[in-house]
């Protein structure tokens, strides 16, 4: 596994140093490193391994390189594993990473085969500041899925994100909360909460 993963990032390496198409040897058998969206055997663009690893400074080369921002890798066809780099970035928390996809204009909402979108990992990895900085980009919040009763963070007065729950549903996307310090609002958009 560890081999695996330093000819990986040997891959990668290569590719952002601008050694394309040359020949590496690794014990029985000879390498060619192709252009910068070239994936691996297993699926696995060189963006991709490098946002999953939190390689920023890689990530930053690639992205000049002009690498595919929102190529999915799909492992198999299975969904445990893929998404884009947007989406691997936001699973393990890389905000900084999920920073510089965005700046270049990555999709926000593009979503794995299974309807997971790269808000919807933040959210469910517990990655708080990844999921506010998807939603200062625009990312879609499927509000359907907010009933009363769930625990949220709002931007109360559309400012500072508080712990609080749903009071009531008002319709249209729009909530009342009550928040935790005791403070209440009204019609919140389901955009400004997590």
């Amino acid at each position: 596994l560890i081999a695996q993963r330093n000819r990986e990032l040997w891959h990668v390496a290569n590719i952002v140093g601008g050694m394309v198409e040359k020949k590496f040897n690794y014990g029985d058998a000879d390498r060619v490193f192709h252009p910068v969206d070239r994936a691996r055997q297993n699926g696995a663009t060189p963006l991709w391994v490098a946002c999953q690893q939190g390689h920023n400074e890689i990530v930053a080369k690639l992205i000049a390189a002009n690498a595919d921002l929102d190529k999915n890798f799909a492992r198999g066809g299975g969904s445990r594993y893929g998404g884009t780099p947007l989406f691997i970035a936001c699973e393990k928390g890389h905000a900084e990473i999920a920073t510089k996809l965005l700046a270049a204009n990555a999709s926000v909402d593009q979503a794995k085969d299974d309807g997971a979108t790269p808000l919807y990992i933040a959210c469910q990895k517990g990655h708080v500041d990844v999921a506010r900085l998807l939603l200062e980009r625009g990312a879609v919040v499927d509000s359907s899925a907010l009933c009363e009763g769930d625990r949220v963070e709002a931007k109360y007065q559309g400012r500072k994100y508080y712990p609080g729950k749903i009071s009531r549903d008002c319709g249209e996307g729009k909530y009342d909360i009550a928040y935790d310090d005791g403070d209440n609002e009204t019609a919140v958009e389901a955009l400004s909460l997590i």
